[in-house]
Formats: structure tokens, sequence, C-alpha cells
């Protein structure tokens, strides 16, 4: 394919505009701690008693304002993953009954070690795994562990605020009444970075859309970058590595080592978001992809004027096969429909799933549905189906928000007109599908 003056003009225009690109959330570096002081809890609590039936409590302060720490440990800054810990989250008000003639101090304290999740830095959005979460309360002088498990909530992060918004429930036996309590969490954690972090300085991250690809398919390569306010102008390069080994640099794509952008120096902490950098029908000429092999595309920020690495070169692999793709027409092209079967002991994981996949030209989307009390959004699944008929890039994702999450992974077989394969997913749930064409 030849790059027309207009595509390389919008290139350049959009790399001229770098600097100006609008940001989301700017990446922080570890470790971190989110302070909540300034935080509430809201609680709602009732007795259920032979004589007078179900009472309410009244509570006060309430909301009761938190002390306590949301720390980050670990934290990916491209994809956004990161590991730390809830801290001593600790709310103290009075519930009074009258009704019962009780006054109670409680006292309430979560911890949770590890948590996990993802920041969302596009969508200005966190999401949090707790694994369990331990709630310490203290009614008067008896103290009671409730236990919360395999907790997913959304939060909100941007400015170096976070915020979390969610709901805890639980039952249980107090002096021999039945309570129902219900926490109302909200908290605003003030990020206070504790020390600075290798991670901080510049970054380029590069992926394509696939990892293999054949002749006629369209290959998308997108980036991100960030890192601290730079000292000096900085250059970014972009290049392709042949498999030969030879060097092409964008955004022309010759052999002469030119950056793709000169004296770029933000005025602030940066983050871009993933962005599509480049869209081709292979094989092409610019850059450079024609015939079999291993191919790379690297990205680095330089000193500017100099060979003088900033960043650390980044290199995202692909292969390329010049053989023809699956035609249209093909015989896997339609409708497939079956089920999906876990085999892991785990209470969690819905023992049957519905599978439904739409195959065209070797591309394969589709979705696979539990039983609504289990899951009620499911997975959507994308995937490639090679020449050989063997499914290649199974993704299952999951929606967060306005997000999909990748959960998990699926491959499979073509087999006349049955796929078969096998799949697991983060929640530790795995096992097996087969789907059949279905009649046009």
């Amino acid at each position: 394919m030849k790059r027309t003056s207009v595509q390389l003009a919008l290139i350049l225009f959009l790399f001229s505009f770098f600097p100006n690109i609008s940001l989301s959330a700017t990446p922080f570096s570890t470790p971190a701690d989110f302070d909540l002081t300034g935080s509430e809890i809201g609680l709602s609590l009732s007795f259920e008693t032979a004589t007078v039936g179900n009472v309410s409590a009244s509570v006060s302060p309430n909301p009761a304002p938190v002390t306590g720490i949301i720390q980050v440990t670990q934290l990916n800054q491209i994809s956004g993953a990161f590991s730390g810990a809830f801290q001593d989250i600790t709310v103290s008000t009075t519930a009074s009954v009258p009704q019962l003639d009780l006054s109670i101090p409680i006292t309430i304290t979560l911890n949770c070690n590890p948590v996990s999740g993802w920041f969302l830095w596009s969508q200005d959005a966190v999401i949090f795994d707790a694994e369990t979460i331990s709630a310490t309360i203290t009614f008067g002088g008896q103290t009671y562990v409730l236990p919360f498990d395999g907790l997913y909530f959304p939060a909100n992060y941007q400015n170096s605020i976070l915020s979390v918004d969610t709901q805890l429930a639980y039952s249980g036996e107090y002096m021999g009444r039945s309570y129902a309590l219900t926490m109302v969490v909200n908290l605003v954690g003030t990020l206070d970075t504790l020390e600075p972090s290798s991670e901080s300085k510049p970054w380029i991250d590069l992926k394509t859309d696939k990892q293999e690809y054949q002749n006629g398919n369209s290959l998308t390569l997108s980036i991100s970058a960030g890192g601290t306010k730079p000292a000096q102008p900085m250059d970014v390069y972009v290049a392709l590595i042949a498999p030969d080994g030879t060097i092409y640099f964008a955004p022309t794509y010759t052999t002469t080592m030119t950056p793709m952008l000169s004296n770029f120096q933000p005025q602030n902490d940066f983050y871009y978001a993933p962005f599509t950098f480049l869209t081709a029908t292979l094989p092409c000429s610019a850059p450079p992809i024609a015939g079999d092999g291993t191919y790379y595309f690297a990205a680095a920020f330089a000193e500017a004027g100099t060979t003088h690495m900033l960043s650390d070169i980044e290199m995202t692999p692909f292969v390329y096969q010049d053989t023809p793709a699956l035609p249209p027409g093909h015989s896997t092209d339609g409708t497939w429909s079956g089920n999906g079967v876990n085999e892991a002991a785990n209470g969690e994981c819905a023992d049957l799933a519905w599978v439904t996949m739409e195959i065209k030209d070797g591309s394969i989307t589709g979705e696979a549905g539990e039983d609504v009390a289990v899951d009620a959004d499911g997975y959507e699944l994308t995937g490639t189906i090679k020449q050989n008929g063997e499914i290649i890039d199974g993704i299952l994702w999951e929606e967060f928000g306005a997000s999909l999450i990748k959960m998990g992974v699926f491959t499979g077989q073509v087999s006349g007109s049955t796929i078969q394969g096998s799949w697991h997913d983060s929640y530790g749930c795995y096992g097996t599908f087969t789907v059949s064409k279905m009649e046009q």
C-alpha cells in the first residue's frame, strides 16, 4: 500500500499537536497513599425482636467521619493494573434504640490486603477487586469480624483525588437479637506520594491489534505515552524493524535516523491515552511490511538533538505471513451457537453458559452469557481464525462502566461444522466449549 500525501499529513498533524491532546487522569509514582481524612460512612442499623418486631436504631453522628489510608504499592502506569491495601479505614459512632433500652458505641474498621484492580486513565475511573474485606465491628464491648468476599466495585480518579462510593451489608446476632447493618461508604482520598519512582521517567507504549497477520489483513498500531514534566526538550522516535534487522524511521520510513517529533516538552506531568497512530492493509510499502517474518514496532524518547535515550526503548512484535487470508465466503463465515461448560470447583462459576459467535473473513465477534442470577453481563468475545482453522487471540471481555476489561482467553479448532475449544477467566473459572454452525 502506498501512503498518500493526505495520510502522511494527517499523522504529522496529529503529532504536531501531541502536546495539546486532551489529557485524562495522569498516572502517579508508587508507593503512594490516599489519605481518607474528611471521608464519611453512613450506617443503617435495625434489630429484630420477638416482642416488638423490627426496630430501627438512631445513629449519631450519621454519616460519621472516617480515618484511614488506601495504599497503592505497585502500579503499571501503562496498563493501569495495581495492587495495594485498605489500611485501618475506621469510623466510630453511637446507635440508640430507646424501645430496647440500648445505647451502643460502634466502631467499624475495614482492612483489605491485598486489594487490586485497574486505573482506567482515559475514563478517569478505577475498578477495585477486593478479594476479601475484613470488617471488624465493635458493639459496646463485643467485637465481631464480618468478612465480605469477592467484591468488585467502581471508583473515580482525577487530579490526585480518589473517590469511592459503595455499599456493604451484613446481618448477625447481638445480645440474642438479630440485626441488619448497611454501610454506605463514601471515601475521598487525597494522593500523598511517599517517594519517587523509576517509573516516573518518560515512557511510550505500543500495541498492535493482533499478534499475527496474513495477506489482506488490516493492521492497527496504537500509541500511549506519559511521564513527569521533562527537564529538557525531547525527540520522539517511532520505527519499524524488519525481519532482516533493517530499521525504518517514521514518518517517511527511510533508514535515516529521523525523529517523528522534535523538541517535545510538556509543561507539566503528562499522560496521553492510547490513540490510533497507524492503520494499514498488508502488505504495504509505508511502513514496509512485505514478506514472511517477525517485525517490530519500536519507539522511544531521546534528549532533543541527540541519541541519548530518556526512556526505555519500547518494542512490540508481530508476525506477518505472506499467504492468502481467509477469503470472503469461507466455510467458517456465519453464525455459530452452542454452550460452554465450567470444570472448576468454584462456587462463583456458573456450570453452563450459552455461546454465540459471528465469524466473517476470519474475524470472530460474539457473546457468552451465564445465568442472570450469576452474571447478568456475561462476556463479549473477539478472536481470529487462522487458515488451518485454529483460533488465535481469543479474548473474553467484561464490561466495567463504559470500558471493556480483558478477563479471560479462549482457544479452539474448527472441525467441519463444529468448533471445540477451551477457556479460562480471571475468576478462577475454566472449562470447554462447543459451537456448531447454524443453517443459513
